[in-house]
C-alpha cells in the first residue's frame, strides 16, 4: 500500500494557522479568497493579500486600504454590499450580496447554500448546493481533506479536489466520503486500529490519504454510508449494495467475515431506497422492508437474537413494512416505518441511555418497538449518534415537518441540545433549543450533532462535545445548547 498525502508547504502553512485556533482570532491567521468575506470569523473581511495554496487574501478587521473588506474603498462606494462585512452565503443579493450581486452580470451566481451534512466520531463535513464541501474537527488522519493531516481545525476548511457536482457526505471514526454525479470519493485513514485489515477508503492501494480518492465503485451511487471503519454505497441503477473496509463482524453483507479493501456487492438486496452503517452493522430499506447484517451483540441486527454473533448476510427485520428512512447510531438502530398501527418511530439495540425509546437499561431491545411518544407518527427524518467506543453511549434525534427537532438518549455530554446535561439519560423526547422548526438536514456524531436550518440564511449550528473542534466555532468547549459554525451563520 501507499499513501496518498500532498506535500505543499502552502498547505502545511495553512494547516499550522488553523491548529488549536480559539475564540481570540488574531489578524491574518486565516486565509481566504478575495470577495468571499463569508470564508472569515464573524467581525473579519477577506483583504488582498499574497497569493498563498490557491488564496488571494487574508481575514482581518480593516483593509490597508482604509476601507472594511473591498466594500468601502475610494473606488468601492460600497458595490460590494455596502454594509462592514460581506456576511456570508445568502445576505440578500442574489447569491451573497457580494462583489457582483447588484446588477444582472450577477443572474448566475452560484447557489452557496449549505444542504447536506455529516458527522463523524470528531469531524463534521457539510456539502452547498455548489458542490464545495467542507470540514472541520480532528484531523488527525487527514479526515478534513486538505492533503496534509493538520491535527485539528476548530473552523470549517475547504476540502481540495472534490469531483464537480458533490450532493451528499459521510463520515466515520477517522475517514469522510463524498457522493457526486459520477462517483464516490473518500479520505482519511484506511486502516483499522489493532488490526491488519483494510478500511474505509474503498481503494485497497492507499493506506491513508488526506486528499479525495476515488473509491472504485462499479457505477455512480444514489446513497452512501459509513460506520466506523466501512463503507456502503447503493449503485444507482437497480439499487444494488456495494460495501467495503472491515469485515470481522459481517457488516460487509457478503456472506463472509473477509474484509474487502475494495467495494463487494452485498448478496441479495437490490432496489434499496436507504442506508446507514453502524459501528459494526449495517442496515438498508429494499420494497419498503428493512435488513440489517453484521455484528448483533446488542441487538442492533433486529432480528429479535442478541446473540454477539455476526450476521454476514443482509437479515429482514421482523414486523416493518413500508419503511420510509432507517438511521445507524453505534449500537442501536431506528426506522421510520409501519408495524400495523400506522407509520411511527420504531428503534432497537442498546438502550443503555434510553437510546431506544424505552427507560435505560443495560439489556439490550433486539427487536423494534415503537416510540411511546405520542408524536412518532409525525416523524419524517432521523439521526442517531453514539460513541464507537465503551461506554457504548447513544442518542436519537427525531423531526417532521410539523414537528421541530426532538432528541433522547444520552446526554451527560450534551449530546441532546437542551441548554444542559440534566437529565444525562432517558427515553423522554427533549426539544433542542436554538433551532428554527423547520431544517434541511441533520447529522449526529460520537457526542456531537449538527443541523441546518432551512430558509434564505441556511445557518449551520452544532452542539455537544467540541474538543476536537468537532462544532465548527473557534472552540474546543462543549456547549449544550447549539452554536453557530464560523462562515455559516445569521447574516
Amino acid at each position: 500500500m501507499t499513501a496518498a498525502v500532498s506535500n505543499g508547504a502552502g498547505r502545511l502553512l495553512f494547516a499550522l494557522m488553523l491548529l488549536g485556533c480559539e475564540a481570540d482570532i488574531p489578524e491574518g491567521r486565516f486565509l481566504c479568497e478575495v470577495g468571499r468575506d463569508a470564508q472569515c470569523p464573524a467581525g473579519f473581511v477577506c483583504c488582498p493579500d499574497a497569493p498563498l495554496d490557491g488564496f488571494d487574501g487574508r481575514c482581518r478587521a480593516t483593509c490597508e486600504d482604509g476601507g472594511v473588506g473591498m466594500d468601502a474603498g475610494a473606488g468601492d462606494a460600497g458595490v460590494v454590499d455596502g454594509g462592514p462585512r460581506d456576511a456570508g452565503p445568502g445576505d440578500g443579493g442574489a447569491e451573497d450580496g457580494g462583489p457582483e450581486d447588484a446588477g444582472p452580470a450577477d443572474a448566475g451566481a452560484p447557489d452557496l447554500r449549505p444542504l447536506a451534512l455529516a458527522a463523524g466520531a470528531a469531524h463534521s463535513c457539510l456539502v452547498r448546493a455548489d458542490g464545495a464541501v467542507f470540514c472541520w474537527g480532528d484531523d488527525r488522519s487527514g479526515q478534513l481533506g486538505r492533503g496534509t493531516p493538520m491535527g485539528r481545525s476548530t473552523v470549517p476548511v475547504q476540502v481540495a479536489g472534490v469531483a464537480p457536482g458533490a450532493v451528499e457526505v459521510a463520515a466515520s471514526a477517522a475517514a469522510t466520503c463524498v457522493r457526486h454525479a459520477s462517483g464516490v470519493q473518500c479520505w482519511g485513514s484506511n486502516t483499522v486500529p489493532w488490526a491488519a485489515v483494510d478500511g474505509p477508503l474503498g481503494d485497497s492501494r492507499f493506506s491513508e490519504s488526506a486528499e479525495p480518492i476515488d473509491a472504485r465503485i462499479s457505477a455512480p451511487a444514489s446513497r452512501i454510508a459509513m460506520g466506523a471503519y466501512h463503507a456502503c454505497a447503493v449503485i444507482a441503477a437497480g439499487g444494488a449494495v456495494e460495501c467495503w473496509g472491515d469485515n470481522r463482524n459481517g457488516q460487509l453483507g457478503t456472506g463472509d467475515t473477509r474484509s474487502h479493501g475494495d467495494p463487494a456487492e452485498v448478496v441479495g438486496l437490490t432496489g434499496v431506497t436507504d442506508l446507514c452503517a453502524g459501528d459494526e452493522h449495517t442496515c438498508a430499506i429494499a420494497d419498503g422492508r428493512v435488513y440489517c447484517w453484521g455484528r448483533d451483540g446488542d441487538g442492533q441486527v433486529g432480528d429479535g437474537a442478541a446473540s454477539g454473533a455476526e450476521r454476514p448476510l443482509p437479515t429482514e427485520v421482523p414486523g416493518l413494512t413500508d419503511a420510509s428512512a432507517v438511521a445507524c447510531g453505534a449500537y442501536h438502530t431506528c426506522a421510520v416505518a409501519d408495524a400495523g398501527g400506522g407509520r411511527s418511530l420504531h428503534c432497537w439495540g442498546n438502550n443503555r441511555g434510553g437510546q431506544v425509546g424505552r427507560p435505560p437499561d443495560m439489556t439490550p431491545i433486539e427487536a423494534p418497538v415503537a416510540s411511546l411518544d405520542a408524536r412518532a407518527g409525525q416523524v419524517e427524518a432521523i439521526a442517531l449518534g453514539g460513541r464507537f467506543s465503551f461506554p457504548k453511549e447513544g442518542f436519537t434525534c427525531a423531526r417532521g415537518a410539523s414537528l421541530p427537532l426532538h432528541c433522547f438518549g444520552d446526554n451527560n455530554l450534551g449530546q441532546l441540545g437542551i441548554g444542559g446535561t440534566s437529565p444525562p439519560e432517558g427515553e423522554t423526547w427533549q426539544r433542542t433549543l436554538e433551532l428554527a422548526d423547520s431544517l434541511v438536514a441533520v447529522a449526529a456524531g460520537g457526542a456531537h450533532a449538527c443541523a441546518i436550518e432551512a430558509g434564505d440564511g441556511g445557518r449551520v449550528l452544532c452542539w455537544g462535545v467540541g474538543s476536537d473542534g468537532q462544532l465548527g466555532n473557534a472552540n474546543t468547549a462543549r456547549q449544550e445548547t447549539p452554536v453557530e459554525v464560523f462562515g455559516f451563520g445569521a447574516e
